[in-house]
């Protein structure tokens, strides 16, 4: 069985390292503690001879739906032209069972994110990058994938989740940008009386109900002095979870109460609520940057932005991450 390349694909330069390395090459990220070129980062129009270019097919697996990454794939055929990077969507809710099952096979993809641990690593499915790469890395970075002192995998590419709006309904009803949850339940009601949907939410997948909820535990408690020290004891086994989540999950319930999440909410599939959104029968979206496509795609006109995940006592606000 080949071995396998653990890391993540969010990032466009970390996937540059990764694809230029299969070629013994290598680029930087931006957690990285010094930088260095590829050798060969020529389009097929600046080489002499393009045709004789000897493609490697490399398979990369990820969770995010092939129309969030056009770009990146794109800019892999115009950088790396001796790459043919075969890219597989799996849904993050089998997405590990679809991976561990094609590793044990022997048919895994060459480039993976997540699904690393000291059993995976033990089974030898991934290559050990420590000469490598990970002198490139602050420690900090690489620990999570670092097992026997040994490198598995590249470190994790920062994303953030915030909530989308659409700025000409909030224009067209003179609501200001929410600073607290109270404020954010005033805009929601005056939009409902208009007949639109404050916030589209498709809750029957459970990790966009828990980014919404740890939005509020972010704000309310865990980026606090207080919570801070709680996550230094969580570190040590001197705290629960349930300290600080259970009161930001309560909180949560008001969505509810308000009626701005619904039952029906709860067999809603993302792609669902991504048409409310960008079909304006829906205010607000909560996500990242990577349905940025899909909304332009969808509604090539609408205005967006966004502001961070609010809590009950103000403040700048948090991006989950």
């Amino acid at each position: 069985m080949k071995r396998t390349w653990l890391v993540p694909t969010t990032a466009l330069l970390t996937l540059s390292i990764l694809f230029t390395g299969c070629s013994s090459n290598s680029t930087n990220n931006s957690s990285a503690k010094e930088s260095a070129t590829p050798n060969d980062t020529k389009t097929p129009e600046e080489s002499k001879d393009p045709e004789a270019v000897k493609k490697v097919k490399v398979r990369l697996s990820y969770w995010n739906k092939e129309d969030s990454v056009k770009a990146l794939l794109q800019l892999f055929k115009d950088k790396l032209p001796d790459i043919d990077v075969e890219y597989q969507f799996i849904d993050n809710k089998t997405y590990v069972d679809v991976i561990k099952t094609q590793l044990a096979a022997g048919e895994g993809p060459d480039i993976i994110g997540g699904v690393i641990d000291a059993n995976t690593v033990k089974t030898g499915y991934f290559e050990d990058l420590t000469e490598r790469y990970a002198s490139k890395y602050y420690e900090t970075g690489t620990s999570t994938a670092t097992f026997d002192n040994k490198l598995y995998g590249l470190p994790q590419a920062s994303w953030f989740n915030g909530v989308y709006y659409n700025v000409d309904l909030f224009a067209k009803y003179d609501l200001k940008i929410p600073t607290t949850l109270d404020e954010y339940f005033q805009v929601a009601d005056v939009l409902k009386k208009n007949g639109i949907k404050p916030q589209a939410i498709g809750l029957k997948n459970p990790n966009v109900a828990g980014q919404s909820f740890l939005g509020l535990a972010l704000n309310d408690f865990i980026g606090t002095t207080e919570g801070k020290k709680w996550n230094d004891d969580f570190g040590k086994g001197n705290s629960k979870m349930v300290d600080a989540l259970e009161p930001a999950l309560t909180t949560w319930t008001e969505y509810l109460k308000h009626g701005v999440f619904t039952k029906d909410m709860l067999g809603l599939e993302e792609e669902q609520a991504i048409d409310e959104f960008t079909s304006g029968k829906a205010a607000m979206f909560q996500a990242g940057p990577w349905y940025m496509e899909t909304f332009k795609q969808k509604a090539p006109d609408m205005k967006i932005d966004m502001f961070p995940n609010l809590g009950t006592k103000g403040g700048p606000g948090w991006m989950v991450g």
